[in-house]
């Protein structure tokens, strides 16, 4: 059809067929779509279920295993045993206005720490598990001393 074809009426049956075959291309391109098979989502859904399988596996291989041991600087160890050994001494002779007896000390210490009174003053020693042994005497302040045993332990 050229322009000279184009009158009136004829316009008009043009553009309506135009229209119409625009229409049937919309639908051709509709029931293509329609046609094709959606994209299928069970490879990620696969790859995910493995990823989450795998993470619930370690976390449970993790948790379940008992913790690794730390290891105790026997020195360290040693220093905070005879602390608390001092503190319950001092303690006892705060409340009671002298030193304990041997005997007296036995039910305030633990059974590794020997202890021995000579006048005023009390010497604490402690034996650890690896035969290491550690003195302390109360002629030296409790602060003084254990920084000493950090400076000889390269720090607490």
């Amino acid at each position: 059809m050229s322009d000279a074809d184009l009158k009136g009426g004829d316009w008009n049956d043009a553009i309506a067929e135009a229209s119409e075959h625009v229409e049937e291309r919309g639908h051709a391109a509709d029931e293509a779509a329609a046609k094709q098979k959606p994209r299928s989502q069970g490879p990620i859904i696969a790859a995910l279920s493995v990823a989450l399988v795998a993470v619930v596996f370690w976390n449970v291989r993790a948790l379940s295993q008992p913790p690794a041991d730390i290891p105790i600087v026997e020195e360290e160890h040693l220093t905070w045993f005879v602390t608390d050994a001092v503190e319950a001494i001092e303690d006892f002779q705060t409340d009671e206005g002298r030193l304990p007896t041997v005997d007296e000390a036995s039910e305030l210490l633990e059974d590794d720490v020997e202890y021995a009174v000579s006048g005023e003053t009390y010497s604490l020693t402690l034996v650890g598990e690896d035969g290491m042994s550690m003195t302390y005497e109360s002629s030296t302040p409790l602060n003084d001393w254990m920084i000493y045993q950090a400076a000889n332990m390269g720090g607490m």
